[in-house]
């Protein structure tokens, strides 16, 4: 004997535990249920990684959460270190305790048709804390429709008479400037956690140095 139930009824029946009660009809009966599942209340569920973000929302900018392989956040060192080189032969720490890397990978396309001139990597702690990405000014037009069908409007223009774009959320964000007066346009995208781990870092130094200068 065959039995149809559809689950989405079954849910909104007080006292009913489908796991325990399901299972002793089984035992019980010996009916084969066939459950039929409400297709829009399996949509609104989230996976185990969440939902996944459609391209064209700042969704879809916090769920990728960086570029290729490169991951905002994450130590540098799970990228094969044939991959990578210090930036202009520099191996030194900047001002913010942040190492400049680039990204050497044969293929830097991005978009269609539109190919990278560069990728760097910035990191604190071993964690990637910026990706720049370095296009031909000539094709920021390009790479701003690129942005725009992958991550939608942006949230912010400072500036209306100059080529610079943001695109925040809480976790991650990013921002691209292909202003006349430079050779190379840059789309920046950045950890936010880790930024301000950074600034606090700075703000503390500063206070210590503050302090030790008082005293003389």
């Amino acid at each position: 004997m065959k039995a149809l139930f559809n689950l989405s009824y079954l849910n909104c029946m007080p006292g009913i535990n489908l796991k325990t009660d399901l299972r002793n009809l089984l035992l019980a009966t010996g009916i084969s249920l066939t459950l039929i599942i409400n297709p829009a209340r399996l949509l609104s569920q989230p996976t185990k990684q969440g939902l996944l973000m459609k391209q064209g929302s700042l969704g879809y900018l916090k769920q990728s959460n960086g570029f290729k392989d490169i991951v905002l956040g994450s130590n540098i060192n799970i990228i094969p270190s044939y991959k990578l080189g210090y930036m202009d032969g520099d191996y030194h720490v900047d001002a913010d305790s942040c190492l400049k890397l680039n990204y050497k990978d044969t293929d830097l396309k991005f978009g269609d048709n539109l190919f990278l001139d560069l990728v760097g990597i910035r990191t604190f702690k071993n964690k990637v804390v910026n990706i720049y990405l370095f296009f031909k000014k000539a094709d920021g037009y390009k790479v701003l429709q690129s942005m725009l069908d992958s991550y939608g409007l942006f949230t912010d223009r400072p500036d209306n008479y100059q080529d610079v774009y943001n695109w925040n959320t809480s976790r991650v964000s990013l921002s691209l400037m292909y202003e006349m007066n430079v050779d190379l346009g840059v789309a920046i995208f950045t950890c936010n956690d880790l930024q301000k781990e950074i600034e606090t870092r700075k703000q503390k130094l500063a206070l210590m140095t503050q302090l030790l200068s008082s005293q003389f």
